[in-house]
């Protein structure tokens, strides 16, 4: 099941950090293995959530990370028609005592070349994933050009990250293809504003189920930045109502927890 987390413009939803928390949390709803993949160019990479330099919530294969190449390997094997499955699980790095793992981005300083290099090869890439029996989240670049109807083929859901207010809902419901796969996240949602999601749900007319919202935190932000989301959700997401962080734990579990009965319901 491949799962694409999409938005129209950069920075404006949160994009990267909501298919982290969505992620982590999914894993901790599902036996599955969830698989995080950046399938765009990022100078803040995926990898750096779960990386503090001790690096003591990594589990450490045969040979380290610097040996694991991550999407840059994948892709390059892609285009020489030297990928194997095998390829694919040397490129992943999983998270200690969990079963979520992740795919290191690229350390290439060429985001144009990154980028063609992956839309050339992204239909050979998708249908790789397909066989597996896995979730994956991939994040891909922002703007309606990355989201063509090959790639939406390609894709069994997309996660559509919204900012509070965005009016881009109206342009996305005129396309019947995308809004057949279409889930909305909002990121850095604030419950006061008039822009709620309440509000948004009854003047788009958009089906309750198929929306969520992430909750900015500061505590989350900072333990992202630091490499330590493992550590933080660990220690918060069974917090007490009264507790700082009852909120973001609840909005974000609601989140995965409807990407996974979308995911049922289409039984990939």
């Amino acid at each position: 099941m491949i799962i694409g987390f999409w938005s129209d413009r950069a920075g404006i939803g949160g994009t990267t950090s909501n298919m982290i928390i969505t992620g982590v949390m999914a894993a901790k709803e599902t036996d599955r293995e969830v698989i995080l993949i950046q399938g765009k160019y990022d100078i803040l990479k995926l990898d750096y959530a779960f990386s503090p330099g001790i690096r003591n919530d990594i589990l450490k294969e045969d040979f380290g990370y610097y040996n694991h190449p991550g999407i840059d390997d994948v892709l390059e094997k892609h285009m020489n028609n030297l990928y194997t499955g095998k390829d694919f699980y040397e490129n992943l790095i999983s998270v200690n005592q969990s079963n979520l793992l992740y795919m290191p981005g690229s350390i290439r300083n060429n985001p144009d070349l990154f980028r063609q290099k992956f839309q050339r090869v992204s239909q050979r890439f998708f249908k790789a994933l397909k066989g597996l029996d896995k979730l994956i989240f991939i994040e891909l670049d922002s703007g309606m050009e990355s989201l063509g109807r090959h790639m939406l083929n390609l894709l069994d859901l997309i996660v559509v990250n919204i900012g509070q207010g965005s009016k881009m809902i109206h342009d996305i419901k005129n396309q019947p293809i995308l809004m057949e796969k279409a889930l909305f996240l909002i990121g850095r949602y604030d419950s006061n504003s008039k822009y709620n999601v309440r509000n948004m749900i009854r003047r788009q007319r958009i089906n309750e189920d198929f929306v969520a919202v992430i909750p900015y935190s500061v505590k989350y932000q900072d333990s992202v930045n630091e490499g330590k989301t493992m550590e933080f959700v660990n220690r918060h997401y069974k917090c007490l109502k009264y507790e700082e962080d009852f909120s973001f734990f609840k909005e974000a579990g609601k989140a995965s927890k409807m990407i996974l009965k979308r995911v049922n319901s289409i039984g990939t």
